[in-house]
């Protein structure tokens, strides 16, 4: 386990600037930052990052089709975002943290979901053209790091907990695929 410091700073605004900041600018010092934060504020930072990052979608809707009348369909759908990413967070979670006990990682399951949760600041921009590549580069990178910290293991392992499961999807959608073409 991931040696906790009793000293927690209070998710503000500028906390939460802050860490997004660091999250794409300087790794290094967004790892540093994470033993500072409560399992409280690390899930309201990744509530805010759903949410935030929802507005920023419908946003983008909302000027290409140029009707406001959207904004509070935009509303509706960034709170109805909640409920399924938070259960999109419990089933990834289960997945990751069993690939991690195999890796003989360190870190708990709610290590497993703070991993997770920390590295979604990225989200932010997944819905912006031209840099949504970028962004969800930038979303595995963190992840691995995160990863890597709670579970305490080396990066090639920390890599394979992440990379691993996106290639047996790959995999699968692959040979379903297949199989549709050649048996329909």
């Amino acid at each position: 386990m991931v040696q906790k410091k009793n000293s927690h700073y209070p998710l503000t605004p500028r906390t939460y600037f802050n860490l997004i900041l660091s999250s794409i600018i300087n790794s290094n010092s967004y790892l540093k930052l994470i033993p500072n934060l409560s399992t409280l504020s690390v899930f309201n930072i990744f509530i805010l990052n759903i949410v935030l990052s929802s507005f920023i979608r419908f946003g983008f809707k909302i000027v290409e089709q140029q009707n406001v009348s959207l904004i509070f369909l935009s509303i509706s759908q960034s709170l109805f975002m909640i409920p399924f990413a938070l259960f999109w967070l419990v089933i990834t979670g289960i997945f990751l943290h069993i690939l991690a006990k195999i890796l003989l990682g360190r870190g708990s399951f709610t290590e497993t979901l703070k991993a997770i949760m920390l590295s979604t600041p990225p989200l932010l921009f997944i819905y912006i053209p031209y840099i949504s590549s970028v962004a969800l580069i930038l979303l595995i990178y963190l992840l691995i790091l995160t990863f890597k910290f709670y579970h305490q293991y080396s990066l090639a392992k920390a890599i394979v907990n992440i990379v691993l499961p996106g290639i047996v999807v790959l995999l699968f959608l692959t040979i379903t695929g297949i199989i549709h073409l050649f048996f329909t």
